[in-house]
């Protein structure tokens, strides 16, 4: 399997040496610039003249909340809808460092490996091992819950939650990892009042033509994905025939890095019904495109129950 990522650069280009102002024209406009004569130099105003100050209230800068991209609509944007209410669950797996500078301060560093939901009643979060994976060694592992912009354009997070790196359950095959919440009892069950804990679908839910949504952290902010590049609803797109039973799908939603362990949600239930975990080149119905790749919850369900 490939996984695709599109990543966008931009290169600064020096001006030819022809456009360059130079010194000396800067001084021969300078020279040649319009002077006032003497008799009618302007004057400053006397006090009299000058009106008297009214404060006026600041202008704040709201930044836009929707959408970041067609595909994928900022999460505040949706406020008050089913879909924002189920993305509150999801956030951002961070990885945390601290490192002393050369004048012994403590230095804390965070990195964004991926994307998360809180399951399980707020006991688990599951994403992908291979998010999991990219864990660099002696470092801390969180799952940033409202992690998004606040109304001055600056990102906010509203619950840093302490996860155990040694999974709870795993699989390479299918690209899951449960991970426990390092908190106490009483902690959690306010977790899960605040956050309310996403449900993984108990059958083999996911099929083609159904209509799902992604929450993801791709944009850095918690975004939701709902409609395809097309402008149309979000579905699953067919199986992957040569995946073991079958148990990959496709689907058409955001794909960037960053959204990797984002939950597919079902519309009309609003349960989990596949992993996403990455994208790649697929034929669907005769046609070729960028499908993203998931795997079925039913499948994980089987192995969890295993453990």
């Amino acid at each position: 399997m490939t996984f695709v990522s599109n990543n966008l650069t931009h290169r600064y280009e020096h001006p030819a040496v022809g456009q360059r102002a130079s010194y000396a024209s800067a001084l021969a406009r300078a020279s040649n610039a319009p002077t006032w004569p003497a008799q009618v130099r302007p004057q400053p105003p006397t006090p009299g003249q000058v009106a008297p100050y009214t404060p006026r209230p600041e202008q704040m800068a709201v930044p836009q909340q929707a959408p970041f991209s067609l595909q994928n609509y900022a999460n505040a944007s949706l406020k008050g809808t089913p879909m924002h209410t189920a993305a509150r669950a999801v956030g951002t797996i961070r990885e945390v460092s601290v490192t002393r500078d050369s004048w012994g301060y403590e230095r804390v560093h965070t990195r964004s490996l991926g994307t998360g939901s809180l399951i399980n009643d707020g006991n688990s979060v599951l994403t992908n091992q291979h998010v999991r994976d990219a864990l660099a060694k002696g470092s801390k592992l969180e799952l940033w819950l409202g992690y998004e912009q606040d109304s001055t354009g600056r990102m906010k997070v509203e619950r840093k939650v302490p996860l155990d790196p040694n999974p709870l359950s795993g699989d390479a095959r299918l690209d899951y990892a449960e991970l426990r919440v390092d908190l106490p009892v009483g902690e959690k069950k306010a977790l899960a009042e605040q956050f309310r804990p996403l449900k993984l679908a108990s059958g083999p839910q996911a099929s083609p033509g159904q209509r799902v949504f992604m929450p993801n952290h791709g944009q850095e902010a918690l975004g939701i994905s709902f409609l395809n590049t097309k402008g149309q609803p979000t579905t699953l797109k067919g199986y992957d025939q040569h995946s073991r039973n079958q148990g990959t799908v496709y689907h058409d939603a955001f794909k960037k890095p960053g959204t990797s362990g984002s939950p597919l949600i079902s519309v009309d239930t609003g349960e989990i019904v596949a992993l996403h975990n990455g994208s790649i080149g697929a034929s669907v119905n005769g046609q070729r495109d960028s499908m993203g790749t998931a795997t079925r919850i039913d499948l994980i369900q089987q192995h969890r129950r295993q453990r």
